[in-house]
């Protein structure tokens, strides 16, 4: 229905209509997470120029590839991402997309899956009266992802420790992150997946890259990445070893 920009317009010319016609930014995400489709509200949302640049794009990056502080904004971390990889109906929430000319725009979002045809439906508005403390929520989030990654490879740093680190309570802090479907505990295990795969992409074996990461040993990590990613560690780093 929905393909690449040049499919859909293979597709239904009623449905075609429909899509651009659309006052509501829609963007299309393809089965690898790579845009398929974005209409012309979404382009003119987002200062898009061609849409036809986007066309393979990583969705997320295309999206918002880091912070309102220009801190990095790793896919594991986006609520749209974690969403998607939940195979959940519908989800909502609301995050900030960035403009091509670079300032961030907030919107609120809902993705929608589209079984019969493999894709996801991201429509998004700007959110023009967000709920008061918005703005230093995000900060504060801003600031415990930066903590986290500062901090992860310590195998005793824990989600006490990140509420110590913010002086804020452990609920207060699982409050402030669960808003964007977070948790501490689950973005300390992603930031030592991060580094771990980075280690092995450098060449570390799987028990250095595990203690260097964080993990206290090989076991706990090697359950955590094939949670994240379906296979072990080590066929990770050998699918991606350079060829001889």
């Amino acid at each position: 229905m929905l393909g690449t920009t040049a499919a859909s317009h293979e597709g239904s010319p009623l449905m075609t209509a429909v899509v651009e016609a659309s006052s509501t930014p829609l963007w299309v995400i393809g089965r690898t997470g790579a845009v398929a489709h974005l209409n012309q509200a979404a382009a003119t949302l987002l200062g898009v120029p061609r849409r036809s640049e986007l066309d393979g794009a990583p969705s997320h990056e295309a999206l918002h590839a880091h912070h309102g502080d220009g801190s990095p904004f790793p896919a594991a971390q986006c609520p749209i991402v974690r969403a998607a990889d939940r195979a959940v109906p519908s989800a909502s929430g609301h995050e900030r997309f960035l403009h091509r000319d670079g300032h961030s725009i907030p919107v609120a979002w809902t993705l929608h899956r589209m079984d019969a045809v493999g894709h996801l439906l991201l429509e998004f508005r700007p959110s023009s009266s967000p709920p008061a403390g918005i703005p230093a929520a995000e900060g504060e989030r801003a600031r415990a992802r930066r903590v986290i990654r500062e901090r992860a490879d310590d195998p005793a740093f824990d989600p006490r420790a990140l509420a110590r680190c913010l002086h804020r309570s452990l609920r207060s802090v699982q409050s402030l992150l669960a808003a964007e479907g977070d948790s501490p505990a689950a973005l300390i295990r992603h930031a030592r997946l991060d580094r771990a795969r980075e280690l092995m992409l450098m060449g570390c074996g799987v028990a250095e890259a595990s203690r260097r990461a964080g993990f206290r040993d090989p076991d706990t990590f090697a359950r955590a990445f094939r949670g994240a990613h379906g296979i072990t560690p080590a066929r990770w780093a050998c699918d991606r070893a350079p060829e001889p």
